[in-house]
């Protein structure tokens, strides 16, 4: 899969998914309290909205700026096909609301850059390349090594079968969950947060085999972000910061693993948590809740005196 610094001019992009069924929980919602809580590029870039596939006859529009997605499961593409939805390309149902209709690509080695609306935009089987322009966007890879790569307000990319490259990057308020799937992937997650864009970062999986979770930029972390990996298993997977592959056990002199709310949790320069015991763990006594639930939330609160936590040794 070829450098994702070819196509950082045309950055952007984002979007909540439910690929699981505990999506839907209204973590998006959540206070900034934490309470209510890829080989192959274009040599010259579409215009926006445009889709370069191989074959003219397979050009799809992207939405219109007017609305926001909400969650619903991905659909198989090729169902989607069959019944017709590249037709009505770009329009809004009314059956679905808030949804934009989804952008479908073609089974060919596709190159797709976005609005700045809020889009849901779906590769097949070839190895495609699929950037965000700004909205609330929903990426989903399908079969072949997808890149997807969204900066936005947040958002979800979903790359399922092969070995893709996931990139994420918040430019204001908002929060990203991300799904490797099959494969071994890289999940890139820019560290980037500024005051008032909320404390929330990432829930991301990596999914079967062995995935990369890369978290980038630790001076770019202007206000404490909070993320969690779901999946992480030391004997298959590894974490990096900053392009240095971490050891849990000898951890340089910024980082140390604290316990947050019964779990273990990586922290850089006391202004990032990362949590590594997965999500959804029934609350502990007096621990905010999903409404109706006992389970906690994707992002807990960010603790005010965090520096003052306790090390600990990391509990593989």
């Amino acid at each position: 899969m070829g450098s994702a610094a070819i196509l950082m001019a045309m950055l952007g992009g984002g979007v909540l998914l439910n690929i699981f069924s505990d999506f839907g929980d209204g973590d998006e919602n959540a206070d900034d309290d934490g309470y209510m809580e890829d080989d192959g590029y274009m040599e010259d870039e579409p215009a926006e909205g445009e889709f370069t596939p191989d074959h003219p006859s397979d050009v799809v529009s992207a939405g219109s700026e007017d609305q926001a997605p909400v969650e619903t499961n991905t659909p198989d593409p090729d169902v989607m096909h069959e019944h017709g939805s590249m037709h009505d390309h770009g329009a809004h149902s009314s059956e679905n609301g808030m949804e934009p209709t989804p952008i479908v690509l073609t089974n060919n080695d596709d190159h797709y850059l976005g609005t700045s609306a809020d889009e849901h935009i779906i590769g097949r089987k070839g190895d495609d390349t699929i950037v965000g322009n700004g909205g609330v966007d929903r990426l989903d890879g399908w079969g072949g090594d997808d890149e997807l790569i969204s900066h936005g307000s947040g958002g979800g990319l979903t790359g399922n079968q092969g070995d893709d490259y996931l990139e994420a990057k918040k430019v204001s308020y908002g929060q990203y969950h991300i799904f490797g799937g099959d494969g071994e992937d890289t999940i890139v997650m820019q560290l980037d947060n500024d005051p008032g864009w909320g404390h929330q970062g990432f829930h991301v999986q990596g999914g079967d085999q062995s995935d990369e979770f890369r978290f980038v930029g630790v001076d770019a972390t202007n206000a404490p972000m909070i993320s969690r990996i779901e999946d992480f298993d030391p004997s298959l997977d590894s974490i990096w910061v900053d392009d240095e592959e971490i050891d849990l056990d000898k951890l340089p002199e910024n980082m140390r693993i604290v316990d947050y709310y019964e779990q273990q949790w990586l922290v850089i320069n006391d202004n990032v948590m990362i949590g590594l015991e997965g999500v959804r763990m029934p609350a502990p006594p007096g621990v905010p809740t999903m409404m109706g639930s006992d389970e906690e939330m994707h992002f807990h609160a960010f603790p005010t005196n965090l520096a003052s936590f306790p090390s600990v040794e990391f509990d593989n």
